[in-house]
C-alpha cells in the first residue's frame, strides 16, 4: 500500500498491520454493526464488490471472510481530508461525534463508489447492477416496513417464492431475513433511545416487539449492550 491507500476487510477476515517506517501513520477504522440503514447501502448498490463487503461488517457469521476491497484514495484527494476529520471527531469526543463519523464514513464509501464507476468495464456489469438493485428495493421494503413486515409479504410484493427469497437473501447479505428485520429494528430502536425520551418498552412497541423481554434480549445480541446501557452512553 502507498500513501492515502484504504483497504477494506470485511469481517471474520484474519488481517495485521505489519512494522512500519517511523514517521508512517496506520489508521484502522471498526465499524460496529448497525451502523448502517439499508437506505445508506442503497447509495453504493452499485459497486456490489463494496456493498458486500459492507453487509459482511453487518453481519455476524462468517459472511465477509476473505473479502476486502484496495482503493487507491490517490484518484480522489478528498478522502485522505475525510479520514482525518474521523480521526479528530473520535478523539475530540463532541456530542454529536458519533453522528458526524458516521456521515464521513458513509462519504468515504460514496466516493470510492464513484472511483470504481469511473474505471474502465473490464466485463460486463448490466446484471449484477441490476441484480444489486432489486436487492436493495427488497432491502428498502424491509426498512421502512420493519415493525410488520413477513417473509410471505415481502415476497408476494415483489413476486418471490419465499423460499428462494429467504435463500436470495442470505446467499447475496450474508443474513436471514430474520437476521435483516432485526437489524432494522435495532436499528431504529437505537435511534429512539439518542433522540426521544420515550420508555424502553414504549420503543419496544414501536419498532414490532410486544415482548419488551424479547427486544432487549435481541439489542444485546446485535449491539451488546442493553438499551438502557446505550442511552445513556449516547444520548444528546
Amino acid at each position: 500500500m502507498e500513501q492515502g491507500d484504504l483497504l477494506i476487510v470485511g469481517n471474520h477476515t484474519p488481517h495485521t498491520v505489519k512494522k512500519v517506517p517511523d514517521g508512517t501513520l496506520v489508521v484502522s477504522i471498526e465499524i460496529r454493526q448497525a451502523a448502517f440503514s439499508f437506505n445508506d447501502l442503497d447509495l453504493i448498490r452499485n459497486q456490489r464488490g463494496l456493498t458486500s463487503i459492507i453487509f459482511s461488517l453487518l453481519a455476524d457469521e462468517s459472511y465477509g471472510e476473505g473479502r476486502y476491497g484496495y482503493y487507491q484514495s490517490s484518484n480522489d484527494r478528498v478522502i485522505p481530508l475525510i479520514i482525518d476529520d474521523i480521526v479528530k471527531e473520535y478523539y475530540t469526543g463532541g456530542q454529536l461525534s458519533d453522528q458526524l463519523v458516521r456521515l464521513d464514513l458513509l462519504e468515504v464509501f460514496t466516493r470510492l463508489t464513484m472511483m470504481v464507476d469511473q474505471r474502465p468495464n473490464e466485463v460486463d456489469q448490466n446484471q449484477e447492477k441490476q441484480a444489486g438493485t432489486n436487492l436493495m428495493a427488497v432491502l428498502l421494503y424491509i426498512e421502512k416496513n420493519y415493525a410488520t413486515v413477513t417473509l410471505r409479504e415481502l415476497a408476494q410484493e415483489f413476486s418471490f417464492n419465499p423460499n428462494y427469497l429467504s435463500e436470495l437473501l442470505k446467499k447475496q447479505t450474508g443474513m436471514t431475513f430474520i437476521k435483516l428485520v432485526k437489524l432494522q429494528r435495532v436499528n431504529v430502536a437505537a435511534k429512539y433511545l439518542i433522540y426521544t425520551t420515550a420508555s424502553i418498552d414504549e420503543i419496544a412497541q414501536k419498532v414490532g416487539y410486544e415482548n419488551p423481554s424479547y427486544f432487549y434480549k435481541v439489542f444485546r445480541q446485535i449491539l451488546g449492550k442493553s438499551p438502557s446501557q446505550y442511552r445513556k452512553e449516547n444520548q444528546v
